[in-house]
């Protein structure tokens, strides 16, 4: 999918790779990551978060949760990172990176909450009331309250195999309403994903239905229960050309992960 353009804009990266294996310097399943080209690509995309005014939490899952790739892009600007299962987490903390995100695609299992909770993640995602009140009990055993977000999935949405399940819309109120009331967590907005996909006719990023789902998610939280919304979190093919997107359809935080390493749909 990307070989032909990687030859075409990238060329010495594959010259190195190639050079590196035929001197034995590098062992088989070896990712050869060219780190200026990832500082370049994570430059335009906090520049385009800041001129937007959007928050970004980085994704790493794309090179295996390589901590030097990690530092690279904090180093440009964005400086906490998401992570799909906790222990990518656990491992990027360890290396000295700050956690922004962790649970969206693949809920924190009961036995790691308290683990998890000691690396200060700004948010984790919940998918249940279940899921909420297990995070609750744990954070009030160490003395937290720890905000969350509630991923919400409408009728229509889109979700890629293996990485569905949340709250659905028509029991979102009643689910929330009752999330509200547990002690150790508080609700700090909500999230989905896919948010952008790409339309293929145009080959441009569009907002999925998931999107529109946020933000009427968001706006009951706000309007009937009254909470204060801090985070529309919608990751899917955050870029520096889609950001502007993002800002349009109400979303306060992306979450670059192919955006970085130029791997997206829209980058092939």
């Amino acid at each position: 999918m990307f070989l032909d353009i990687t030859c075409r804009r990238n060329p010495n990266l594959i010259k190195a790779a190639v050079e590196l294996h035929q001197k034995g310097e590098i062992s088989p399943n070896t990712y050869v990551v060219d780190l200026d080209a990832v500082e370049a690509n994570a430059r335009l995309i906090a520049e385009a978060a800041r001129v937007s005014g959007l928050s970004l939490y980085f994704m790493t899952k794309q090179v295996n949760r390589n901590p030097q790739f990690a530092k690279a892009v904090a180093g440009q600007g964005i400086s906490k990172a998401v992570a799909v299962d906790w222990d990518e987490a656990l491992t990027l903390h360890q290396n000295g990176i700050a956690i922004g995100h962790v649970g969206h695609l693949v809920q924190v299992p009961q036995k790691v909450i308290s683990s998890l909770l000691s690396v200060g993640p700004e948010v984790l995602t919940v998918f249940s009331v279940d899921k909420a009140a297990q995070i609750a009990r744990e954070a009030r055993r160490l003395g937290l309250e720890q905000p969350i977000l509630l991923r919400v999935v409408g009728e229509d949405d889109q979700f890629f195999p293996g990485q569905v399940g949340g709250i659905p819309e028509g029991q979102f109120r009643e689910a929330a309403s009752a999330i509200a009331r547990l002690k150790g967590v508080r609700i700090a907005g909500v999230t989905s994903f896919p948010c952008l996909i790409l339309d293929e006719e145009s080959g441009r990023a569009v907002p999925s239905s998931n999107m529109g789902t946020l933000r009427r998610a968001a706006h009951l939280l706000r309007t009937q229960l009254g909470l204060s919304v801090e985070q529309v979190n919608a990751p899917g093919m955050t870029a520096a050309g889609t950001i502007s997107l993002l800002a349009q359809e109400g979303a306060t935080h992306g979450e670059p992960g192919h955006g970085l390493t130029g791997t997206t749909p829209l980058h092939a």
